[in-house]
């Protein structure tokens, strides 16, 4: 009987809401300052590119089918999202919270990156598309784009403070192939804990 409760308590622990409800129930969410996630990534030694914020009261465009990257049908919209994009600035892949492999300890299996096989919404989304989202100075932008153009691929990690586990864990990952791949890989966070 003692097997049978653990057994169905560590199915439920596996369900993406249980996740949700034990990795984000921890940390009240709420709006991060530039100053907290740069400390949060320099305490972690994430490696990274950039780090950005997503612009106020714009996330509700993640959302929108030509932004988002889960098929809404199956699994609920998460602002954590990894989107992986090729040279040319075309959606290579991409994960997001409680679809594919995201929840797995390790979501990213080596270099080149292994394509998830989820069913995009919008495979047509292109690396251009990210600059919609994020308040960026003409220069800031330009600096971006040339550096993307010297590397084969691009990963843009949504991310904040509040979720825990599940922004780490993604973070960690991306940090890894920076740090092994530095020049082939562009790594750009963006954290959206602004509403």
């Amino acid at each position: 009987m003692r097997a049978l409760i653990v057994f169905f308590l560590l199915l439920s622990l596996s369900s993406c809401t249980t996740l949700q409800i034990i990795h984000i129930g921890l940390q009240k969410k709420g709006d991060e300052t530039s100053k907290e996630f740069n400390a949060y990534l320099k305490r972690h030694r994430i490696k990274y590119d950039y780090s950005l914020e997503l612009i106020d009261s714009i996330a509700y465009l993640l959302k929108d089918s030509l932004y988002r990257l889960d098929n809404a049908v199956s699994t609920k919209y998460s602002l954590i999202q990894l989107r992986i994009y090729d040279a040319e600035g075309n959606l290579y892949s991409g994960y997001s919270q409680c679809t594919g492999d995201f929840n797995s300890r390790k979501i990213l299996n080596g270099f080149p990156p292994a394509k998830s096989s989820y069913p995009f919404v919008n495979s047509n989304l292109k690396f251009k598309n990210e600059f919609d989202l994020i308040s960026l100075s003409a220069e800031e932008k330009a600096s971006i784009i040339k550096k993307a153009e010297n590397s084969n691929y691009v990963f843009v990690v949504y991310w904040n403070i509040w979720t825990r586990y599940l922004s780490r864990n993604v973070l960690r990952e991306v940090s890894h192939l920076k740090k092994k791949y530095k020049e082939d890989v562009l790594v750009i966070l963006v954290n959206v804990a602004k509403d």
